[in-house]
């Protein structure tokens, strides 16, 4: 509940409107160095992707292996930004 809270204020007032997209460090989520051992860090992917990146229910970042990893290609052709974001402790 109380992170639930927490996510839940990230996006108040001022990133209302601004797209959001990232991962955690572990430390973040529940147990620092908790790693493939905690038992509640799908509860905790689950809760970010939905308080914090609003993710949709169908997003492949709820379910693939190895954590919140992903990317994101901004702007337009010919100039684009891809932004690679790593999720190194998720299976550790």
């Amino acid at each position: 509940a109380q992170l639930r809270e927490a996510y839940a204020q990230a996006g108040e007032p001022a990133l209302r409107g601004v797209p959001v997209d990232g991962v955690y460090d572990d430390h973040d989520y529940g147990l620092n160095d908790g790693g493939v051992g905690w038992e509640l860090k799908e509860d905790a992917r689950q809760l970010f992707l939905d308080e914090v990146v609003g993710a949709p229910a169908d997003s492949a970042r709820r379910t693939q292996r190895g954590g919140l990893y992903g990317s994101r290609t901004l702007g337009e052709p010919p100039r684009q930004l891809k932004v690679v974001m790593l999720d190194t402790r998720f299976g550790r």
